[in-house]
Formats: C-alpha cells, sequence, structure tokens
C-alpha cells in the first residue's frame, strides 16, 4: 500500500494547536489503517511558544509569512517539498496559505488544497478590498480545491474561482470538543462568576482582537452609552487590556473589566450571559461557537460566516453592522429580559452540539479518504 504525505501550513501557534492539531488527531483515528505520514509546517509570526510546548504531533518551524523575504521563503520551501515529496499539502488561511501554495505548485505537489478560515475581503473596501481579493485570487489559482469554515464563504469564493469549494458538513475548521459541552451544576457556574463580578451581575464578554475590524471600538462604546455608572452590569474583555480600553475610550469605565491574554476561556465563558463579537467580517466565528457550547446567548454581525451560528431571535441577536445603537439597543434588551436571554443561551447549546468535533471530523476523515484513494 503506497504511503502517505500529508503536511499542513499555518501562520501562528495558537492557530496551530487550535484548528490544524485536531485535523492530525483525527487522521491518527481513523486512518490508522492506512499509511499517511503527516506533521505540519508552523510560522510562528510572534505566536505564543506555550501553544509549541503543548502541541503533542509532528511539526516543523518553517518562514513563509508574507514580508520582505517572501521570494526566499518560497524557494526555501520548494527545495522542502521537492525533497520530502508530500502527496498532499493543505495550506490554511488567506495569509498564510499564498507561498506554501505557490511553492508546493512550482514543484508539482499533486494535491494543494487552500483551506479558507474566512474571506476578508468582503469586509473592506476600495484598495484593502482588492489587495485581499486578488490574495484569494491567487490562493485559489495554486490550489487543486478548496476547503472553507462555513456556508456563508462559498459564495464570495465561487465568485473568484472555478475550483471546487467544499465545507465540512454543517461548517467550522475542526469543530468543537465534547468536553466543552458538559454541563456545570448551578452552584459551580455562580462559584466561577464570582472570579469576575457578583453572582447576580450580569456579565457580557467580548471574545477577540482589540481592533475596530473584530467590533472591539463599537463594543466599548454600544456598552458605555446603554451602561455607563451601572453596578449590577459588566463587560469583560478577553483578548484586550486597560492601554486598549484607553485608546477607544479615553478612560476606563468600572464596569469594564479586561483579562488580557486568556489561555483557556471555559472559566469565561462559564461565568458570561452573552457573548458579543459585532465584527465587521468573520470566516466562522469560534468565539460564538463555544459561547453557545456554555449555553451564552450571543449578539453578532449579520454577516456571512456566524450566521452559520446565530439565528436571529432564536438564539442571539444579529445587529447591524458597525452599528453603535443597534449593538445598544440589543445589549440592553437581553439586559433587560433575563429569560429570553436565557432561552437563547439553551438553543444556542442545542446548535453548537451540531459542530460536536466528532461529527465534524466524520466529514474530514471522509475528505482525507477521497483524496487516498485519489492518490492510489
Amino acid at each position: 500500500m503506497k504511503l502517505m504525505k500529508i503536511m499542513h501550513t499555518v501562520l501562528n501557534t495558537f492557530t496551530a494547536k487550535k484548528f490544524v492539531e485536531p485535523l492530525l488527531d483525527n487522521v491518527n483515528e481513523q486512518h490508522n489503517k492506512e499509511k499517511i505520514i503527516h506533521k505540519i509546517l508552523i510560522d510562528p509570526v510572534n505566536g505564543d511558544e506555550r501553544f509549541l510546548k503543548e502541541l503533542h504531533v509532528h511539526y516543523e518551524i518553517k518562514k513563509f509569512d508574507i514580508d520582505y523575504l517572501f521570494i526566499k521563503h518560497i524557494i526555501e520551501l520548494y527545495f522542502y517539498f521537492r525533497k520530502e515529496r508530500p502527496d498532499i499539502v493543505i495550506a490554511h488561511m488567506s495569509r498564510g496559505a499564498i507561498l506554501p501554495l505557490i511553492s508546493a505548485f512550482i514543484a508539482r505537489v499533486p494535491k494543494r488544497i487552500y483551506f479558507n478560515h474566512g474571506v476578508p475581503y468582503i469586509g473592506y473596501k476600495n484598495l484593502p478590498r482588492m489587495c485581499f481579493k486578488l490574495l484569494e485570487k491567487l490562493n485559489c489559482f495554486f490550489s487543486n480545491q478548496v476547503l472553507t469554515v462555513s456556508q456563508g464563504m462559498i459564495e464570495p469564493l465561487t465568485a473568484i474561482t472555478k475550483k471546487p469549494v467544499s465545507i465540512l458538513g454543517p461548517g467550522s475548521a475542526c469543530g468543537i470538543d465534547h468536553n466543552e459541552f458538559q454541563r456545570k451544576s448551578k452552584y459551580d457556574i455562580e462559584n466561577i462568576k464570582q472570579q469576575y463580578a457578583a453572582s447576580d451581575t450580569f456579565i457580557f464578554t467580548f471574545v477577540g482582537r482589540p481592533v475596530a475590524r473584530k467590533g472591539f471600538d463599537i463594543t466599548l462604546k454600544a456598552f458605555t452609552k446603554a451602561f455607563s455608572g451601572a453596578d449590577n452590569v459588566i463587560l469583560l474583555l478577553a483578548g484586550a487590556t486597560s492601554e486598549d480600553i484607553f485608546r477607544v475610550l479615553g478612560s476606563k469605565p468600572n464596569n469594564i473589566k479586561p483579562l488580557g491574554f486568556v489561555m483557556d476561556l471555559d472559566n469565561v465563558y462559564l461565568a458570561t450571559d452573552v457573548v458579543v463579537v459585532p465584527s465587521e467580517h468573520e470566516g466562522f466565528c469560534y468565539a460564538l461557537l463555544e459561547g453557545a457550547a456554555r449555553e451564552c446567548a450571543l449578539i453578532c454581525s449579520d454577516i456571512p460566516g456566524p450566521d452559520a451560528i446565530v439565528i436571529n431571535k432564536r438564539n442571539g441577536i444579529l445587529i447591524t453592522p458597525k452599528n453603535i445603537d443597534s449593538l445598544m439597543v440589543s445589549m440592553s434588551e437581553l439586559f433587560n429580559d433575563r429569560e429570553m436571554t436565557k432561552k437563547y443561551g439553551e438553543q444556542a447549546y442545542m446548535i453548537a452540539s451540531e459542530f460536536e468535533r466528532k461529527k465534524i471530523m466524520l466529514y474530514y476523515s471522509y475528505y482525507i479518504r477521497s483524496l487516498f484513494i485519489e492518490q492510489r
């Protein structure tokens, strides 16, 4: 039986650990009868080394970020692929995929899969939109096939390529682990909540990078507009610091609590009533899925990607993108109606269960097996 080599390429250590390692684990479990060798090629690009230490799959450090040495990176990857002779290269994410795909194309790697985690160009205008769109076109051109993370990403991708575009079942990069669906007792949740506020405090949580396109700025402005001075509601910011708050608001309200970088968000979600992620563009949005698995109500922008998780007025609220008043009204609505918030959280849990990792990995297993059969 022919030995098959599969290589994943990914920027950033966090992405490698969270989204790519589960795919390799699945190959180990589901394809132990086939002879498959696989590894991850990682360009850390300022990623946290702690994630590298936690990786338990085979990986190598390579350079393939887009910088002034990009030609050197392409040449080095070309010779690496010629030496290693992988059968399949799966290149993840828009910015991180282009150089590996070009190198694999020149090295004549038989199967080159562009694993798209989101289509940024749909969230921009003018020159940035043209640049991001060109990047997507090049990724698709140098690949044989395109995988993406949600139904909403298929349309903007098929608009720029004739290559087949598919998703794994209902979507996502690798689903969500079943351990995140284990329900906690009311007593446990109250104890966890007291780590952040009084047990009767209503908690909104923003998860993501503190930049405008992720909805950070409008979250701060909408919250302060709705709840300035209130002591029975707080906003947790996972991924942001006090400096980020000052940059946007010019001060730090007492009911906004920055958490900085959080390695394990599970307790944060357990303490949270509503997860707020009003991004300008998203491929899928794992923060919403993880919050849903912990029975949080959800608020996000009405854009392609997150609409795979959030159904308006069923498990959360879809707001007008970039609209502070729309977000403020939605936050106030959930704060003032706790029963509705609880109902949305229960429905979110049910929808999140559709993305349970074992279910998504079955689709990935079928996909890999189809490539394996084609290579025989």
